[in-house]
């Protein structure tokens, strides 16, 4: 790698490493093609980075030659919000494998994802054993912690607002 790559690869690294995320998304919806019998959920690696800077975010694209851009809506006066993603298998791992040494806050998500790589390969449109859609689970449940989403069920059970802290009159002086 020539030093202006590698100096560019470090310089998306870090944008990424403040604005980017990769997560497995979880898609449950059952396929229409056989009336949602024989449906398992389908698994796939996300890589994102997404930021207000138009020129930042198309040099991914120019870099890596994968992937697209979108441009969320702007509302009122806001500048609108840029976004790269790629969500093909072998793009993203390429682009996974090659930002990890240069990243720092991000490197268990992608330490995670290239370990989903090698041990979920992809199997879509097949029936999957229940061991493997365990794994992928754990996988994708592991993901979900790295990033600071919550795992735990939802509940039913209202528990009520907690009783607010009152200054008494007699406590002002």
């Amino acid at each position: 790698m020539q030093d202006n790559q590698r100096e560019e690869l470090s310089y998306l690294a870090g944008l990424f490493d403040g604005e980017g995320t990769i997560c497995i998304q979880k898609d449950t919806r059952p396929l229409a093609k056989d009336n949602g019998r024989n449906w398992n959920p389908i698994y796939n690696i996300t890589f994102r980075v997404g930021m207000i800077d138009e020129k930042a975010i198309r040099s991914y694209l120019e870099f890596f030659k994968v992937g697209f851009i979108d441009c969320e809506k702007s509302y009122h006066k806001f500048r609108p919000m840029w976004r790269y993603s790629i969500r093909a298998k072998d793009d993203a791992r390429m682009v996974i494998e090659m930002i990890r040494p240069f990243l720092r806050v991000k490197r268990p998500q992608a330490d995670l994802a290239l370990r989903y790589f090698i041990d979920c390969p992809s199997q879509r449109g097949r029936y999957l054993t229940p061991e493997v859609l365990i794994k992928k689970e754990e996988y994708y449940m592991e993901m979900r912690r790295l990033n600071g989403i919550d795992n735990s069920p939802a509940t039913t059970k209202r528990r009520g607002r907690p009783p607010s802290v009152r200054v008494s009159d007699s406590l002002i002086l």
